[in-house]
């Protein structure tokens, strides 16, 4: 993944992004999307990521509005909800603090890896959620396994 990125992005529309895609950026998105947990992908499960990036990358370049292959922290939440995650302010306020650049950017591959996160985390917490009321109970295990590994 992180040779591949970097040569895909280098002759594409965000060349220039390539360098702010770190080793971690890529773990996370493996790990994220490794269903068996043996941090490898399946073929099925690197198209499913392949597919998301591809998906994502569309949103990003329609919310970089002065195509800085960078987005503005205000162009942040819109194209969250593009991808269908919905935020609140507390959420954003995270975001800024976690994932944006000194000059409250986020990166590509900080956008890429920031959509994964939010994905994988709410899709783990509805799937702890059996009744759907917004609370659950886990273990400590599952709750260091959760936000540990990924």
């Amino acid at each position: 993944m992180h040779v591949l990125m970097p040569s895909v992005l280098s002759v594409s529309v965000l060349a220039g992004s390539e360098k702010y895609l770190a080793l971690e950026h890529c773990k996370s998105l493996v790990v994220l999307t490794d269903i068996q947990g043996n941090a490898n992908l399946e073929w099925s499960e690197f198209k499913s990521l392949w597919d998301k990036i591809r998906r994502w990358t569309d949103i990003f370049l329609v919310f970089d509005k002065n195509k800085t292959n960078r987005l503005e922290y205000p162009e942040v939440a819109p194209a969250l909800k593009a991808a269908g995650i919905q935020v609140d302010d507390l959420i954003m306020q995270l975001v800024g603090l976690r994932y944006t650049e000194p000059d409250m950017t986020v990166s590509y591959p900080g956008f890429l890896f920031l959509l994964m996160k939010l994905e994988t985390m709410i899709h783990k917490f509805q799937g702890y959620d059996m009744v759907g009321i917004g609370n659950i109970s886990i273990s400590y295990r599952q709750w260091l396994h959760m936000t540990m590994y990924n």
